[in-house]
Parts: structure tokens; sequence; C-alpha cells
């Protein structure tokens, strides 16, 4: 089996519990919410890291190809908003800390995706402000 194959595998099984983990996240609740949201947070961070570097690896770290845009923009589309709301709410240092690496791998690979609005929530001058603001409050711990 081809590794583009198997990735693509990985991706449709772990995007959708991802993204209900993150979208079900509430800060005011029990630390279950918490606790269910920086596993899955790892877990993306773990999956772009591999996928992003393997796609890099293939194209000779040349042009990196459209199915890495394509995977990228996917991403965002799905995970993006989630991951945000999440990184705003949240106190936790080290949550802060991964999430803010996985948002810089998603941006890194797929900066269209933020060029069209229409695939996220956040305008792109709010979403530049609550990056800085995340990254902030890291500085801050």
């Amino acid at each position: 089996m081809e590794d583009w194959i198997v990735l693509t595998i990985i991706h449709e099984k772990l995007v959708p519990p991802i993204q209900s983990t993150l979208a079900s996240y509430k800060p005011d609740s029990s630390t279950e919410s918490c606790t269910a949201a920086s596993p899955a947070i790892e877990i993306l961070r773990s999956m772009l890291r591999h996928s992003f570097v393997f796609f890099y690896r293939l194209n000779k770290h040349e042009n990196v190809d459209t199915s890495v845009q394509t995977l990228g923009c996917q991403l965002m589309k799905h995970l993006l908003d989630h991951l945000m709301l999440v990184m705003e709410a949240t106190k936790d240092e080290r949550l802060l800390s991964t999430g803010v690496e996985c948002r810089k791998w998603l941006v890194a690979f797929s900066p269209q995706a933020l060029a069209g609005p229409e695939s996220l929530r956040f305008s792109n001058s709010l979403y530049i402000y609550r990056s800085l603001h995340h990254a902030m409050r890291i500085f801050e711990n």
C-alpha cells in the first residue's frame, strides 16, 4: 500500500474525532473536557508534523505539490476554528503551546486557506490578533 493511501486513511479516521473533541471543549465545565482536548491536540500536532514532512520529503524539498495544499486547506477548514476557540478559552500552558505549534504547521503549509474567508469563521485580521494574543499568553507564563 502506498504511503499516500495510508496517510489518507489515517486522516479520514482521525480528523472527525479530533474535530468532535475540540468542538465539545468547555473551559468552565469539569476537567473532563480539558482532559479530552489535550490529547486531541497532541494527536493533531503529531499528525500534522508527519503529514507535511512526508509530503515535503516526497517532493525532495522542492515545490510542494497541490495535494499538500489541498490537505492543509481541508484540515484548516475542519479544525482551525475549533482549535482557535479551545486556545482562546484555555488557561493550560501546555495546551496553548501545542495549539500554537499546530497552527504553525497549518499556516506554513496552507497559507492560501487564510486567503479564502469562506473556509474560516474568523476574519484574517481577527485570526492574526488572536494568534498574537495566544503567543503573548504563552510568554506571560
